[in-house]
């Protein structure tokens, strides 16, 4: 398994996810949506975040610099926002739920030679007037981290 730094690891996860038809990368970071992004064009906007990274209890040490790097869970948010008509907000809603949906199945099919992803939470809210559902995706990524 190769060495990955976690801004690779974020990188692909966001790959992932702007293959998706109609989604697009915010210009923003993943903990600042929806307050920087309150555009009615920010619908199916996301961005791809890194909470944190823990070293393996195994690992810990082992750890040293080089091309092996050391074995880690980095746990990435996928955050995403979805517009709520107010007309329409149940069927909306079962729509964003599909997306949703969507969202698990690309991030799945993300190579798994140097990368594992493994949905651990998905959490939805509404804001605002009731016209934005927020979304966030968690998983976990088993990667080796490199340490160079």
């Amino acid at each position: 398994m190769a060495a990955l730094t976690v801004a690779a690891v974020r990188q692909r996860v966001a790959s992932a996810v702007d293959a998706i038809a109609e989604w697009t990368p915010s210009r923003w970071l993943w903990d600042v949506l929806p307050m920087a992004e309150p555009s009615t064009y920010a619908h199916l906007h996301f961005a791809v975040g890194v909470a944190e990274t823990t070293i393996a209890p195994i690992e810990s040490s082992r750890v040293s610099r080089g091309s092996d790097g050391a074995m880690v869970t980095t746990t990435v948010i996928v955050r995403w926002l979805y517009r709520v008509r107010a007309d329409n907000a149940v069927a909306d809603y079962d729509s964003m739920l599909a997306s949703e949906q969507t969202l698990l199945v690309a991030l799945c099919g993300v190579a798994g030679t140097d990368l594992h992803l493994r949905p651990v939470a998905m959490r939805r809210t509404t804001v605002g007037d009731g016209t934005w559902s927020v979304g966030d995706v968690t998983v976990q990524a088993i990667h080796r981290l490199a340490i160079q």
